[in-house]
């Protein structure tokens, strides 16, 4: 089974009672033979239905009646929340999916929290606004057709500036322009006040056995690292607790139990994806691009596994890993007595 198995899957509610004519519909996300209902709210017309059920499987016909039901925002959500697994993670199952999903709901898609103001408005008869809103919406989706699933992390400067050039080249006046870049950066700023666009997973407030700060306090001195990236070791086990402290600088979030079980392949350009040990979570934390190159120099032994000891070869897990703790917790000690 490979994660090219998820499956974004759009039924008739056998369950729910049909209102007017209408279709209850129910969105799932399935994937290893796992299935999760998302939703069962809503209600489309048999066309509707039908045309959504095309536009799952294919990319060839689009139909802008179709793209414009609150349902496509929740379909082009889960499909972010999959590709961003395939890309990031060697497997993952369908609670991730949904988890990923349910975090980023609305909020890291910017267009999707434009629709959101849109409808707002309406129901509050603010028709200006909402006019407004609507206009906007219209360019955006003429500049550049991958707008409807684009996060925040995609929106930078370069792009900005094209969306205004493109404003110019469509006949918008200075003032028009003006305005509508305005308004998309309030949708952008908002978007990204309300959730954050990089803690997909945040990792924190996670109990269990505590890091031995008194060595990493020994020798980062207030945040200054330089003394650690200087230090020169031979031995294998103090090289490894020296760059346990480096990690454990980068990703102070990361709790000791999970930083010793972190692998090469857990470490990607923006930062770190890894599964929290405590309740097999997936989890995120953003590092600087500086940071990932540091890691990988310093960390890539040649195994998957960055943090290795000599008993990697029990079989009995957690047994391993009591013993592997207790292993670094030595090699620290022994750092600091070497390099006072």
């Amino acid at each position: 089974m490979t994660n090219e198995d998820a499956l974004i899957i759009l039924s008739v509610d056998t369950l729910a009672v049909s209102l007017d004519g209408a279709l209850p519909v129910k969105l799932e996300v399935k994937h290893h033979n796992r299935s999760r209902t998302i939703n069962r709210s809503y209600r489309l017309s048999k066309n509707d239905f039908w045309e959504l059920k095309s536009l799952l499987f294919s990319t060839s016909s689009r139909c802008k009646h179709v793209e414009d039901l609150p349902i496509m925002e929740e379909i082009l959500q889960l499909q972010y929340a999959i590709s961003l697994l395939k890309e990031y993670m060697l497997d993952f199952g369908v609670m991730d999916i949904v988890h990923l999903y349910k975090n980023n709901k609305t909020l890291l898609m910017p267009l999707a929290y434009l629709r959101k103001l849109i409808r707002r408005a309406r129901r509050a008869n603010r028709r200006v606004e909402a006019q407004s809103y609507s206009f906007l919406l219209r360019k955006l989706r003429n500049y550049s057709p991958e707008v409807l699933s684009m996060d925040v992390t995609m929106m930078d400067t370069d792009w900005f500036e094209g969306f205004r050039a493109y404003l110019e080249d469509a006949g918008c006046s200075a003032e028009e322009t003006s305005g509508n870049l305005e308004l998309l950066w309030k949708v952008y700023a908002d978007t990204c006040r309300v959730s954050g666009a990089k803690e997909l997973f945040s990792p924190e407030g996670v109990s269990g056995p505590d890091f031995p700060e008194k060595a990493f306090a020994h020798f980062t001195n207030g945040g200054d690292i330089e003394r650690l990236l200087a230090l020169r070791i031979g031995d294998e086990g103090l090289s490894a607790a020296r760059n346990l402290l480096l990690l454990k600088h980068y990703a102070p979030e990361i709790a000791f139990t999970d930083l010793i079980e972190l692998k090469l392949e857990d470490m990607h350009e923006e930062g770190i994806w890894y599964r929290r040990r405590l309740d097999n979570r997936l989890c995120f934390v953003a590092l600087s691009c500086g940071a990932i190159v540091t890691i990988r120099e310093r960390m890539d032994s040649g195994y998957n596994l960055l943090f290795r000891s000599p008993f990697e070869d029990m079989n009995d897990g957690r047994k391993r890993l009591d013993l592997k703790l207790e292993y670094y917790k030595e090699q620290l000690e022994k750092l600091v007595k070497i390099h006072p």
